[in-house]
C-alpha cells in the first residue's frame, strides 16, 4: 500500500508542471473502424441543430475526432436505427468512402410511418450503402419516394424520438420534395480525412448529471492526453489535443458549461507544489470534483473523482 502512496504521488508531481510553450500540432490519422450507438446519436443531434439553422445537411460531420460525409453518416444513421429497432447494442461498424447519389428526387411526404415500415426501410438503406457503395436517391415507403437528404432527416427524426433505447412505434413526417434542404446537396471531396474542413464538429452533446461526466471522462481519456509542458489554455487543447493540468482543467469546464453545468476551476496544492488545477461540477447542491488530468490514458485512466489534491482555492466559476 506505501509502495501505491508513493507511485501515485510522484504522478501528481508531473501533474502540476505548468509552461506557456505550447505542443505542436498532432497529425495522427485516427480513423475508426467502429462507432458506439450513443455516439452517432449524439451527432444526429448537432446535425438537426444545423438543418433547423440552416436549411440544409453540413457537408460533413466530427463523430470521435474524425470527420464523415453524409453519404457515409447516413449509412452511420441507417445502421443504428436498424439495430435499435432489433434491440441489439452493438457498435456500428464504419463504412467509408461512400459516394454522393447520382439524383436525388421524391415525392411530398405527409403522414405516419409505422415502426414495422420504418424498420424495413432503414434496413433497404443500408443493404444498399453497403452492396452499391453509394447512396440511394431515394427511399420506397408506404407514403411515397423520400428524397436522399430528407431520408437522412427522418433517421435523424427516428433517434430523436427513441427513449431508453427504445424506438418510437410510429413517425410523423411531413416534407415537402421542393423544400430547401433537398435543393442542397451535400459535397465533401476526402470523405473521412481529419484535416478537411466540416460544418459540425460533433465534441460533446447532452451531458447532464454524473452519467455526463462519465461520458466526458470517456471523451477525454479517448482523445485528449496530459503532456508536460502541453498548452494550458482551453484554446490550445483544442488545437493539440493535448494540455497541462490548467489547459484539461479549462477545456473541461467549458464543455460542462455548454452543456448546462455549473462549474468552477479550482486549485490545490500537491506534496511538490500548491497550483494543481481540475474541475467542479454542481449536481443536486454538492461540488463534485472532475479530474481532468488524472481521467486521461497518461495517468491510468482513473475515474473522474480521483484527485490528487485538496481544494485551497477557487479559481474561478464559469
Amino acid at each position: 500500500m506505501k509502495n501505491k502512496a508513493l507511485l501515485f504521488a510522484i504522478a501528481c508531481v508531473f501533474l502540476i508542471s505548468i509552461s506557456v510553450t505550447y505542443a505542436t500540432d498532432v497529425g495522427v490519422d485516427n480513423r475508426p473502424t467502429k462507432l458506439s450507438q450513443d455516439d452517432i446519436t449524439d451527432a444526429s443531434v448537432s446535425v438537426d441543430k444545423y438543418v433547423s439553422k440552416n436549411g440544409k445537411l453540413p457537408n460533413s460531420v466530427k463523430i470521435s475526432n474524425y470527420k464523415f460525409s453524409m453519404p457515409e453518416y447516413m449509412y452511420l444513421l441507417a445502421k443504428t436505427v436498424e439495430y435499435k429497432y432489433n434491440k441489439n447494442d452493438s457498435q456500428v461498424t464504419v463504412k467509408y468512402n461512400v459516394k454522393n447519389p447520382t439524383g436525388p428526387s421524391g415525392n411530398n411526404i405527409k403522414g405516419k410511418i409505422n415502426a414495422a415500415d420504418c424498420k424495413d426501410y432503414t434496413k433497404r438503406v443500408a443493404n444498399f450503402i453497403s452492396k452499391e457503395g453509394i447512396a440511394p436517391n431515394y427511399v420506397r415507403t408506404p407514403l411515397g419516394n423520400i428524397q436522399y437528404q430528407q431520408t437522412i432527416y427522418s433517421f435523424i427524426k427516428i433517434l430523436g424520438e427513441t427513449k431508453d433505447n427504445i424506438p418510437p412505434k410510429s413517425i410523423s413526417l411531413n416534407f415537402n420534395k421542393n423544400s430547401k434542404i433537398n435543393k442542397n446537396l451535400p459535397k465533401y471531396s476526402r470523405p473521412g480525412v481529419s484535416n478537411e474542413s466540416s460544418d459540425v464538429d460533433i465534441k460533446l452533446n447532452n451531458l447532464s448529471g454524473t452519467d455526463g461526466l462519465l461520458k466526458l471522462q470517456k471523451y477525454m481519456n479517448q482523445n485528449l492526453n496530459h503532456r508536460s509542458g502541453g498548452s494550458h489554455t482551453a484554446e490550445g487543447v483544442e488545437k493539440t489535443k493535448t494540455g497541462d493540468c490548467w489547459g484539461l482543467a479549462e477545456w473541461a469546464a467549458k464543455q460542462l458549461k455548454a452543456n448546462g453545468y455549473e462549474v468552477r476551476i479550482v486549485q490545490g496544492s500537491t506534496s511538490a507544489a500548491w497550483n494543481h488545477r481540475w474541475v467542479q461540477a454542481k449536481i443536486d447542491g454538492k461540488w463534485i470534483n472532475f479530474e481532468s488530468s488524472l481521467v486521461t490514458k497518461r495517468y491510468g485512466s482513473k475515474h473522474y473523482t480521483t484527485t490528487c489534491a485538496k481544494v485551497s482555492k477557487i479559481v474561478k466559476y464559469l
